[in-house]
């Protein structure tokens, strides 16, 4: 398999000197391309049939020594109870020629099995050698990618507008020297996504300000509302931990796109991330994880008001459990992913993480809240 006819001849990933994300997002797309290739390569040269054909090859004979030896190991025990008997020269004599053939049949046959499977050796050991050099490949195309990325961000921040790159773009809700909460707006990534396209977001316009902030938790881009950030790893953990273990509270404030007829309720729908839909999830009974959402409606009309608190926190819980027939039935105004059937267009996702509630690993219980914006 000839990688020059797949691949360029160099590794290296220029840094682009122009500011145009066109020009940074077209150096990205040039190394993935080349990582995509090399990995169909990498599994072509792993699945190749020779592999398949060496291995079975490689059986028969396995088995047909097997038998032999079997076979063989029969014969030596009747020639030994013979020799106890005492037999006559002549017979001795056969019995040496016949243990001779054995041997020879043994060699003869271990000597096609070599015969039968050197070409196939031959092959592989060259695919072996393409694959060694695809990998070797692939590490430096990744290492230049993530130096692109950082040189990306490097060259981001140098050059985006102050206003977005500062702290006072975002509206501060909180701030310690341990913790900082912002009202995290609609539209806007809580961290870093995939690809240099996606690299403006929550942390990154509050890095330049604050210097290393880690996420405690993560809110869906679509979703507005209070964001936490640990200043310091220690709390970083701590918090953190909170959320894992579900002893952290949230309130969420949604619109449905229609009426409800219950007041109040808790859904339990086992939610699983459907790999061939990413990231749609799906209420799946086999497959799916536990997932709980208490709610009660805060104000009725041709949409409605509702006030949700997530036990569980799987991706998009919200977001199913309202749209879901089994749920509310009644997708979030303005979801077009799991409300596209409903047929109400809508300026945003209406859906706003108003409070929080946790321990400070300083100052205990706290509560942070931010007012709802529509």
């Amino acid at each position: 398999m000839n990688l020059d006819s797949a691949l360029s001849e160099s590794d290296v990933l220029h840094i682009p000197n122009s500011q145009s994300s066109l020009d940074w997002s077209l150096a990205e797309a040039e190394a993935l391309a080349q990582l995509a290739e090399i990995k169909r390569l990498m599994i072509a040269l792993q699945q190749m049939p020779e592999r398949l054909q060496y291995a079975q090859r490689r059986q028969e004979f396995e088995q047909r020594l097997s038998d032999l030896a079997q076979q063989q190991q029969q014969r030596r025990q009747q020639r030994q109870q013979i020799r106890q008997q005492q037999p006559t020269p002549e017979l001795l004599a056969q019995l040496e020629r016949q243990s001779q053939q054995d041997g020879l049949a043994k060699r003869y046959l271990k000597r096609a099995r070599d015969e039968a499977l050197q070409p196939f050796q031959q092959v592989i050991a060259a695919a072996d050698a393409e694959l060694q050099s695809l990998k070797q490949r692939h590490r430096a195309i990744s290492q230049n990618l993530r130096q692109l990325q950082a040189a990306y961000t490097a060259n981001y921040q140098a050059n985006f507008p102050e206003l977005l790159l500062s702290g006072s773009a975002l509206e501060i809700l909180y701030e310690d020297a341990e913790l900082i909460a912002i009202n995290k707006p609609a539209g806007l990534l809580s961290v870093p996504g995939r690809g240099l396209a996606n690299q403006d977001c929550a942390v990154s316009r509050l890095r330049r300000q604050y210097g290393e902030l880690l996420a405690v938790h993560r809110l869906d881009q679509a979703t507005s509302g209070v964001l936490l950030l640990a200043k310091t790893l220690p709390t970083y953990r701590q918090v953190s931990q909170q959320f894992a273990q579900r002893q952290v509270q949230k309130t969420y404030e949604v619109l449905l796109a229609g009426r409800l007829d219950r007041a109040s309720g808790c859904i339990d729908l086992p939610l699983w991330g459907d790999p061939d839909q990413r990231p749609r999830q799906v209420v799946d009974w086999q497959r799916g994880k536990p997932s709980q959402t208490q709610f009660r409606v805060l104000s009725g009309g041709e949409t409605t008001r509702v006030e949700f608190l997530p036990l569980s926190g799987r991706t998009h819980q919200i977001r199913v459990h309202a749209a879901d027939l089994l749920g509310l039935a009644t997708p979030i105004l303005g979801d077009a992913l799991y409300g596209e059937l409903h047929g109400k267009a809508a300026d945003r996702l209406y859906l706003h993480a108003k409070a929080l509630r946790f321990y400070h690993p300083q100052l205990g219980q706290l509560q942070l809240h931010c007012e709802t914006p529509f």
